[in-house]
């Protein structure tokens, strides 16, 4: 005789229990009571653990738990790739002609560059870069939000629908544009 069965199910990361009970048959609510009791217990134990335990983020910091070389990474890493980006491309300039250029803007520099270069670098890859930048932030903004949102670390577009209303838009797109050589 069963006389019932108490799954006990922890949650990751916040200590909260949950629990559901596989109702048996006779003497069902002298067992409940007991694991009860013991459901009780463990949940006060693991709160008052929580409390005390629950690390706090160092003072003065922007972001919680990130240490300071890992910050400075990921400041210096993206404004890296921003200058090296600049100067890679079909058309070649070297990276001292692209500084020289960059300068040339804020000190008073002869120019020995041709004015293609300057277009290049400021009309067509400079622009380039930055809207990268701004897309790829977005991009991770709105990633982390999906996340945050669903409370999950490996939600996708799909959940909402985001990535069929994207594809329907940009049809729409196309189909408005007037080209008729596109469609």
């Amino acid at each position: 005789m069963v006389l019932g069965e108490i799954n006990i199910i922890t949650s990751s990361g916040f200590g909260n229990l949950e629990w559901g009970i596989v109702v048996g048959t006779n003497g069902f609510h002298t067992a409940l009571e007991d694991e009860m009791g013991k459901i009780n217990r463990m949940r006060e134990t693991i709160y008052a653990r929580d409390e005390i335990s629950q690390p706090q983020p160092p003072e003065g910091w922007l972001v919680a738990g990130m240490s300071k070389k890992k910050l400075v990474v990921l400041i210096i890493l993206p404004l890296a790739l921003l200058l090296v980006s600049l100067f890679l491309g079909r058309y070649h300039v070297s990276p001292m002609t692209v500084m020289q250029v960059m300068a040339s803007r804020v000190l008073p520099i002869e120019p020995t560059w041709s004015p293609t270069v300057e277009t290049v670098i400021f009309q067509v890859r400079l622009p380039r870069v930055i809207l990268a930048m701004f897309v790829g932030a977005g991009l991770s903004i709105s990633g982390a939000s999906f996340q945050g949102l669903f409370q999950n670390p490996l939600v996708s577009p799909g959940i909402l629908g985001v990535a069929v209303a994207a594809g329907v838009l940009a049809a729409l797109a196309i189909l408005f544009s007037g080209n008729s050589a596109v469609i």
